[in-house]
């Protein structure tokens, strides 16, 4: 091997290797061929930018004979390359002289022309032109040698020389260029894709150049059609959307190798687009306004008709396409049908209020349009039929209003279609939905015109009546029945709401009596249960005004709702009881909310006097608290932790609305709160879940003490708060419980320290201590040769002891003993490993020192700068960051020796 030879290997190991320590540990970072076909390409780029230069900057200074033999050889020299370069197999340096021989292709033309070459022609002909000899060198150029390159250049160049000579601001074929090269690139594909060679770099460069191309032809022909305001003008745009349709159907129907069934059928979409723009945009100077859309939408629809006609495995895309087409031309009509179904509610002086005649007659056509091809699609797919039907009727409901018919004959024709559709529901339930529909219609028509409700509303429940075994016939039955007391009491002058709630309610209790005299084989859809909580959804703005007298505390009322309140009642009975009937577990705390909720309205729907309201509220609140606590006592009567889980949450909201609405009245609000605290120790007392209702009597026993206090004065809270801790004591001996006997403890030491504030005692220890000393003696004397918690023993003590003075207003004198006495406390019970001694001794000591030394802090942070303790923080900051782990288990040692202690 030569030495020239050694180089390049060595070279070339190097660079996939890498050099120095660890160099044969990873891989190479960038591949030999990709190395490789950088430098080609950037080395082309390089040769391709210093061509243009020198063509557009440099070509001046040279002569006629100069230019041609220099820019003529240098191209020819290029392109002959790759000759020499491919019988030396250097394929990609091949490609890329090729590249740069045809680009030297187009600055030949472009500095020809600089030199006067063909000056008569336009310059975008000329441009055109060059192009076109350039796609043209290049695919001979493929031809001849077998480069990958040139051929992708010559199908891209292609798609440029007929659009860019249809651009001349006088002329008007860009159109028909875009169409011409679209139906070229597909004979081009069609070419390529016969010979079965699979989807290769010319394959898919083809299809891309054809789908870019058939697209902006699409868009430019739908938008110049749209414009035209002649048939001369708009036929031939829509004879070029007929060509471009022609293409992908081409694609669909003719077999290519290349294409399997799901790229085939893909291909239907845009043939039916294309053929759908076509229809619509033909007629589109004769549509007027309003009609524009109807075109579009039948031959949408007659698309979706021709699928039929199809191979099988192309019907499905092509009807669903057709359909899709169809339903976005008609979304302008949507408006249009909304607004004839809402007609009735839009009635203004006699008159309807409609967008216009004219749309309102290409909508009916449209609804036609769609039940016709529906109906005529059922032939081949029966469930296509039920489509059909819907969309008759609703073409019959939009008629009347739609041609002008008066209000009588606008009622008349969706109550006789309800009535039609509720016989042939008989035999299919689909049109219990139009007979629905065309119910609600007639109704709605039939409210503007007095006592015509009752006839409309008369005649469906006579209909619907005697079929209550079918469910959709119970449902417009119990629906009629409301309907009617919905009338009568708005005639009455009952609000709106309030009588939706009493339709509701009483269409539950005719659905769910009449639905005891269905036979066992019958469909239930518990038609009562629904309608009677749907009672409940209108009733949530009332609910909402009327508790807002409990926040004002606007008691008694100024005016009455007692319509809502029965209409709640009996939905509330109705749902409760179908609850029970199908034997559902959670129908006593649906019970217990209903009749709470009946309670909490029951002030403000009818006026009573203030003291009835708060004794009303307050007794629903001991009576839910009651049902909670039978519920937990007696499982099997209604199992379910939901049970009582609504029964507590009714006993709470009663609870909390009772003692709002004693805030008006201070012996009230003290009544409420000592038989609120009474009801929840007895729920404690009683019920299985005891720390809840202690800890709810607690906090109620603390509210009355606070409301004592601020109402009467403090020695009157003393002695509440010492009635508490009587009755806390004596249940906690009786209970045998020590949290209810320390929570009696506190309260005892609550009293006695707000009796000693009252009296205006400076010297608190004096009453305090000597108990505290005989709390410590006793503990010592139980706990003799025993192991016991020092917290039962010593803790009852020390808190009478510490927690007065440290309460107690400071003084020199105060904070010495007690810092001392905390000091020998915490020592002793650190000594002994005392839990209690240690902890309380250490945080009396604590607070005593913080509070000596906080006037001192403060006049120090006063005087320094405001950067020290800034600085301070974050070296604190700092130091415990880089101790973290030693710091975390220093805490960790701490927390397990006072664990550790008794």
């Amino acid at each position: 091997m030569g030495p020239g030879g050694a180089g390049a290997g060595g070279f070339q190991q190097n660079v996939g290797q890498g050099v120095g320590p660890g160099a044969g540990q990873g891989r190479a970072e960038v591949s030999r061929r990709g190395a490789q076909n950088l430098l080609l390409i950037l080395g082309g780029l390089l040769m391709a930018v210093a061509a243009i230069i020198f063509t557009v900057v440099s070509w001046g200074h040279i002569g006629l004979a100069g230019r041609a033999a220099i820019m003529g050889g240098f191209t020819a020299v290029t392109l002959a390359a790759p000759v020499v370069l491919l019988k030396r197999h250097l394929t990609a340096t091949a490609e890329t002289i090729g590249v740069l021989g045809l680009a030297l292709l187009l600055l030949d033309g472009y500095a020809a022309r600089r030199v006067g070459l063909l000056p008569d022609l336009r310059p975008e002909v000329y441009a055109a032109l060059l192009v076109a000899v350039a796609a043209l060198a290049a695919a001979v150029y493929a031809r001849v040698l077998p480069l990958r390159a040139p051929a992708l250049i010559a199908i891209v160049l292609a798609q440029v020389p007929l659009p860019l000579a249809a651009m001349h601001p006088a002329g008007d074929t860009l159109y028909a260029a875009l169409a011409a090269t679209a139906v070229l690139d597909a004979l081009i594909w069609f070419a390529l894709a016969r010979r079965g060679t699979g989807w290769r770099a010319r394959e898919v460069t083809t299809m891309v150049c054809l789908i870019l191309m058939w697209g902006a032809a699409l868009l430019f022909g739908l938008f110049s059609a749209l414009l035209a305001e002649w048939l001369d003008y708009s036929l031939p745009r829509a004879a070029g959307l007929l060509v471009l349709a022609a293409i992908p159907l081409a694609v669909a129907l003719v077999p290519v190798p290349l294409l399997g069934a799901k790229a085939r059928a893909a291909a239907v979409p845009p043939a039916w687009l294309a053929l759908t723009l076509a229809a619509g945009t033909a007629v589109h100077p004769l549509t007027e306004e309003f009609w524009v859309v109807v075109p579009f939408v039948a031959a949408g629809l007659a698309l979706m008709l021709a699928s039929m006609l199809l191979p099988a495995r192309l019907r499905k895309t092509g009807a669903i396409t057709g359909l899709v087409l169809a339903g976005v031309a008609a979304i302008p009509a949507a408006p249009g049908t909304l607004g004839l179904l809402l007609a009735p509610v839009l009635w203004d002086d006699g008159r309807a209020i409609t967008p216009g005649p004219e749309h309102s007659h290409s909508t009916v056509v449209i609804l036609l349009l769609f039940a016709a091809a529906f109906a005529a699609g059922s032939v081949r797919v029966r469930r296509a039929l039920w489509p059909a039907y819907g969309l008759a009727v609703l073409a019959v409901l939009c008629a009347p209003v739609a041609f002008g018919a008066p209000r009588p004959v606008a009622m008349a024709v969706p109550l006789v279609l309800a009535v039609l559709l509720t016989f042939l529901a008989l035999r299919a339930w689909g049109f219990a939905l139009g007979a629905g529909l065309a119910a609600a219609e007639a109704v709605a028509w039939s409210l503007s015109v007095p006592n015509l409700v009752y006839l409309a509303l008369g005649v469906l429940l006579a209909c619907w009546a005697p079929l209550y075994r079918r469910p959709a016939a119970l449902a417009g039955a119990a629906a009629s029945g409301g309907g009617l007391v919905w009338a009568g009491l708005l005639d009455l002058g009952v609000p709106l709401v309030e009588g939706c709630v009493a339709a509701l309610a009483v269409a539950g209790l005719l659905a769910f009596v009449a639905e005891f005299r269905r036979r066992p084989g019958d469909q239930h859809w518990h038609l009562g249960e629904i309608f009677a909580w749907t009672a409940f959804v209108p009733a949530v703005p009332a609910l909402a005004a009327t508790m807002e007298g409990y926040r004002t505390l606007d008691i008694p009322l100024t005016s009455a709702h007692p319509v809502l309140l029965g209409g709640l009642a009996v939905a509330g009975g109705v749902g409760v009881s179908a609850m029970r009937r199908r034997k559902t577990g959670l129908w006593a705390g649906a019970a217990t909310l209903v009749g709470a909720l009946l309670v909490a309205l029951v002030p403000v729907t009818v006026r009573l006097p203030y003291g009835l309201v708060v004794g009303l509220v307050t007794a629903g609140c001991a009576g839910a608290a009651a049902v909670a606590v039978w519920l937990g006592r007696n499982p099997a009567r209604a199992p379910g932790v939901g049970n009582r889980v609504a029964a507590a949450v009714a006993a709470g909201w009663l609870g909390t609305i009772a003692a709002s609405a004693a805030g008006a009245s201070d012996g009230a609000l003290l009544t409420v709160l000592a038989v609120l605290a009474a009801v929840a120790a007895l729920a404690a007392w009683l019920g299985p879940v005891k720390p809840l209702g202690v800890t709810l009597a607690a906090v109620l026993a603390v509210t009355e003490v606070v409301a004592v206090w601020a109402v009467i004065d403090q020695r009157t809270a003393s002695l509440a708060c010492a009635a508490a801790a009587v009755v806390a004591i004596g249940a906690g001996l009786a209970a045998r419980s020590r949290a209810v006997g320390y929570l009696g403890t506190g309260f005892l030491l609550a009293a006695s320290w707000i009796r000693l504030s009252a009296e205006g005692v400076e010297v608190v220890e004096a009453y305090t201590l000597p108990f505290a000393l005989v709390l410590l003696g006793l503990g010592w004397w139980h706990a003799r040769g025993r192991v016991m918690s020092s917290w039962r023993v010593y803790g009852s003590g020390l808190l009478l002891a510490f927690v007065p003075s440290v309460l107690a207003e400071p003084t020199p004198v105060r904070s010495l003993m007690l810092g001392a006495a905390a000091l020998v406390v915490t020592v002793s019970g650190a000594r002994m490993r005392l839990q209690a001694p240690a902890l309380l001794g250490g945080v009396t000591l604590a607070v005593v020192a913080v509070r000596e030394l906080s006037p001192w802090i403060a006049d120090l942070v006063s005087v320094m700068p405001k950067w020290i303790p800034i600085a301070v923080g974050g070296l604190a900051l700092l130091a415990i960051g880089a101790t973290y782990e030693a710091r975390l288990r220093d805490v960790r040692r701490l927390k397990a020796a006072v664990t550790r202690m008794t």
